[in-house]
């Protein structure tokens, strides 16, 4: 067969990670189109595996010919480029957030349901790391009984990224908030964020509480600061048995600790587009939209001083 034929758009570091995973899969796909708005970044790109190369990823989708497409630009942008690929009847892997917003994140579920067939997948890329999927499969299998608390951990180093506190719940908990919905299968219905005091831009740390709609009670430990190393962690209290992944912080920053799970993704992503069948245990567009309607909620919650907000859904 020959190679699936990708656009790539967004070369920042989640765009350069999404193609190292593409160029390691041995000729399963092509990179056949890239965008970015940093002339350099795309340069740099085409020169690296002889695709065409565009400032803009909507000037992309209207002339590249592609099987799929990876969007990996940032986040206020993913909903118009999401769309112009439903437009298109374009399998499309979407960085996380799915959008900024729950009405867009809304507007692309009702799409992508007239279009009959399922064509969205949000990048909760965790889902494909060995350690994490373990965990969710000792509780899907019924090896610690029904589950009863999740706990999340989730650190992050200065000079992760570019941050305000409303970063930690409107961005980095959205992984968190999939892990917890994947896990359990149920919905989250109400939720509390409390900051600690002295919040800004070189340091916050805030609590995350949640109820699903199956009586479960989570937390979420949102850390961004100097002290930490980046650290991620799952553990499940189940009425059976406790199962959780081993404490594993690095110097590094979610590209090191993820290098496998990317790998992962892309194979199982690449192979769904090839075969016209969605993987099964890629995040679905529903999927982005109920973190979406949590990660909203939890905000909310943080403004005013860590009251309990119900989760809305539109």
């Amino acid at each position: 067969m020959r190679p699936v034929r990708i656009g790539l758009v967004g070369l920042g570091r989640m765009g350069r990670t999404h193609l190292a995973a593409l160029r390691s899969l041995d000729g399963a796909a092509s990179v056949e189109a890239v965008a970015d708005v940093h002339e350099a970044a795309v340069a740099d790109a085409v020169e690296l595996t002889g695709a065409r190369g565009w400032a803009d990823g909507l000037e992309l989708l209207d002339t590249a010919d592609l099987d799929g497409v990876i969007v990996a630009s940032p986040d206020p942008t993913h909903a118009a480029l999401v769309s112009a690929c439903l437009d298109r009847g374009l399998p499309v892997l979407c960085e996380k957030p799915l959008t900024t917003s729950v009405a867009d994140s809304a507007s692309l579920v009702e799409r992508e349901s007239r279009a009959g067939r399922r064509l969205v997948q949000v990048g909760f890329m965790r889902r494909y790391d060995p350690a994490f999927a373990d965990v969710a499969h000792a509780v899907h299998d019924g090896r610690v009984g029904a589950p009863a608390l999740v706990r999340t951990v989730h650190r992050n180093p200065v000079s992760a990224y570019a941050f305000e506190p409303s970063t930690l719940t409107e961005n980095s908990a959205s992984h968190d908030v999939d892990l917890l919905r994947w896990v359990t299968g149920h919905d989250v219905t109400e939720v509390s964020c409390s900051s600690a005091a002295g919040a800004d831009a070189t340091f916050a740390a805030m609590l995350l509480r949640a109820s699903t709609s199956g009586g479960v009670v989570a937390s979420t430990e949102l850390v961004y600061g100097p002290a930490s190393g980046y650290d991620v962690g799952l553990e499940v209290v189940g009425r059976g048995g406790v199962v959780g992944t081993r404490p594993a912080a690095t110097g590094g920053d979610w590209t090191d600790r993820f290098d496998e799970a990317y790998l992962r993704q892309a194979r199982a992503w690449v192979r769904s587009v090839a075969s016209g069948q969605p993987d099964p245990d890629g995040a679905t567009a529903l999927d982005g939209l109920a973190v979406s309607c949590v990660l909203e909620a939890a905000e909310r919650s943080r403004r005013a001083g860590g009251a309990v907000v119900p989760v809305e859904r539109p």
